[in-house]
């Protein structure tokens, strides 16, 4: 996985960005309700939206 900057999250809102070089897939992670963490790939263009409106 490659470092991406670290960033302030939203307590209401927590996730993680994460890009694999190997893969070469985009990846978001977060917990639902049931403290259940999730990690799935996702579209670069999600990964940008995401990424730009990130705190």
């Amino acid at each position: 996985m490659v470092n991406i900057p670290k960033r302030n999250k939203s307590k209401d809102n927590p996730y993680i960005l994460g890009f694999n070089e190997i893969k070469n897939t985009y990846t978001v992670e977060f917990v639902d309700n049931l403290k259940v963490i999730h990690k799935i790939e996702i579209s670069e263009v999600v990964y940008q939206a995401l990424d730009k409106f990130e705190l």
